[in-house]
């Protein structure tokens, strides 16, 4: 029971963060969200998800029809298939609790396998190589030819890797001292040539937490944080050395968002701390992306988190306090609509969040499912109700692809991929996972 339990945090961690790391196959893309963001995607897809097993469960890859739903094949990975395909050139990379493998996406033939000490973890495909990284016993990143899944190089540590982000032909990767009894172990942030492994340079060792949340101008965007306090900020370092470059917010009582990087333009969203535990105030940013300096700012009339994403020039807010989603414009910060999305007796999560915007059409998950918007005004053309945590994972050829995951350890009807219409909402297939997953991949 405990381990499922800390398989399901593990799976919504995967979700909400999915978009921090890398979101396209071979490279981050240039704007992220800290909530799930959807594609469009052109041509016939199918829905690739890993599914996690444990010592009487083995995990499996599985493939199903974007059309009709239906398992094309199925790969058992033996115990844990750790984290989502990666897809490339009709190929998925998958880590797993001994390895890292790749499959074919046509009939889910085991391509190689190339064994790693522990659990193995997927960071991108790049040039021709694919990344991965094990962060426990034997901590490593790894470069593996596609092809044959031979290594071409390995980067060894006996310290911890807490991070390894791949963009442009280098990774940047976090390491710590294990077992150092303090409050947070010494970190060193280092950047690593992706073709070879070699160091092209390394930071002194720091106390606070900085984990990578994309890389665009030639800097590392990061959210900052000390091991004494519950805030955080945006951490900004050159991609040349590692050095600090500009911290926003300043102050100490403040937890930021980071919502997108358009461009020149940066967008964070940030919550005042000063009564913590109790949510304050809420202000929305647009920053200079090279300099931090302010472009404009928007308080939000809420006293909740938010999840923002930015989609066609436009940032949609999703607040928990009362499903309500909002739209900014990017440009000044001007407020162009807020629909209230609640639902009696709903659950008390009720994060709202926009992922994609298609044909004059927002689409979002809601507290209870799914729903679509006008873009124009925000208002509701349908609402699909369901069960467990729901996010979308894409909008394509007139569908809506999206998960359902268990909100507790009895997933029973709950573990689920979804088909709906994106004209109404209606019900196209629905195949029931029977495990805990990893976020699914359409492709």
């Amino acid at each position: 029971m405990q381990k499922r339990l800390a398989q399901l945090i593990l799976l919504l961690s995967l979700v909400l963060l999915a978009a921090c790391s890398p979101a396209s196959q071979g490279g981050p893309a240039l704007v992220t969200a800290p909530a799930t963001t959807a594609t469009q995607t052109s041509g016939p897809v199918n829905v690739y998800v890993g599914t996690i097993g444990d010592a009487s469960d083995d995990g499996a890859v599985i493939a199903l029809s974007g059309t009709t739903g239906q398992p094309l094949w199925n790969h058992n990975t033996g115990h844990v298939a750790s984290s989502s395909p990666v897809l490339d050139h009709g190929v998925a990379y998958v880590g797993t609790d001994t390895s890292l493998i790749a499959l074919s996406m046509q009939d889910g033939k085991q391509l190689w396998s190339y064994a790693t000490p522990n659990t193995a973890n997927v960071l991108g495909v790049e040039n021709g190589l694919v990344f991965g990284m094990t962060n426990q016993d034997n901590p490593a990143i790894y470069a593996l030819d596609a092809s044959t899944g031979k290594a071409r190089w390995t980067y060894a540590t006996s310290d911890t890797v807490e991070q390894a982000f791949l963009a442009d032909g280098v990774i940047y990767a976090s390491i710590s001292k294990p077992n150092c009894h303090c409050s947070h172990a010494p970190t060193t942030l280092l950047a690593l040539n992706a073709s070879d492994g070699s160091t092209k340079w390394q930071t002194s060792p720091y106390s606070d937490y900085f984990t990578i949340r994309q890389v665009a101008n030639g800097l590392l965007y990061g959210s900052h944080a000390t091991a004494e306090g519950p805030s955080n900020d945006l951490q900004v370092r050159r991609a040349s050395d590692g050095s600090v470059v500009w911290q926003f917010p300043k102050d100490s009582n403040t937890d930021l968002s980071l919502i997108a990087i358009d461009g020149t333009s940066l967008y964070v969203l940030t919550n005042d701390l000063s009564n913590f535990p109790d949510p304050g105030n809420s202000t929305v940013y647009a920053l200079n992306a090279t300099t931090g300096a302010t472009l404009w700012q928007t308080p939000i009339n809420k006293t909740a988190f938010f999840t923002g994403t930015l989609i066609n020039q436009v940032i949609y807010l999703g607040a928990n306090d009362d499903s309500s989603l909002t739209a900014l414009r990017a440009t000044d910060g001007k407020l162009l609509w807020q629909t209230a999305m609640d639902t009696p007796n709903g659950p008390t999560d009720k994060i709202v969040s926009a992922a994609a915007v298609i044909d004059g059409t927002v689409y979002l998950s809601t507290a209870t499912g799914f729903a679509a918007l006008k873009e124009s005004d925000g208002s509701i053309v349908w609402k699909a109700p369901v069960a467990g945590f729901a996010y979308i994972l894409a909008v394509q050829n007139g569908i809506v692809y999206c998960a359902s995951s268990a909100t507790d350890t009895n997933p029973a009807g709950q573990n689920a991929i979804i088909a709906l219409k994106a004209s109404d909402g209606s019900s196209l297939w629905s195949y029931q996972v029977p495990a805990i997953f990893s976020t699914p991949v359409v492709g």
